[in-house]
């Protein structure tokens, strides 16, 4: 598949959810809470799941393993052809990739964000 056509799939896939947008200049990636949770890969989409659904996905689509920079990415699965061209189900996929996202822990999007905490505890010890 060529690279427009794989954008503009994820642009409507991520369009269809509230709240979520797509970011990254260069490589086109979703997050919430600053855990990433989708992106483009190669010549599809790859979504995050949770162990189970994961493990469930793998089961009906063994070719899927999500490989970047030689190495299985372990949380996520590679989008099939088959689900690709399904926008139903590929809608169904990613809503349980959104749902998973939902659940993960929060962390600092950024090193400065993850600084100024830093600075704002050490500041406030030296203040008590």
């Amino acid at each position: 598949m060529s690279d427009e056509k794989v954008l503009s799939k994820f642009e409507w896939l991520v369009g269809q959810f509230d709240g979520i947008q797509i970011k990254g200049a260069k490589s086109k990636y979703t997050s919430m809470n600053g855990n990433m949770f989708s992106f483009i890969a190669d010549d599809t989409i790859a979504v995050r799941l949770s162990k189970h659904d994961r493990e469930k996905f793998l089961a009906k689509h063994p070719d899927s393993i999500c490989i970047q920079y030689n190495t299985v990415m372990k949380d996520y699965v590679l989008v099939p052809k088959s689900i690709f061209t399904n926008n139903q189900k590929l809608k169904q996929l990613y809503s349980t990739s959104v749902e998973n996202a939902q659940t993960l822990k929060p962390k600092p999007t950024t090193r400065k964000a993850a600084k100024k905490k830093s600075v704002k505890k050490k500041a406030a010890r030296k203040h008590k």
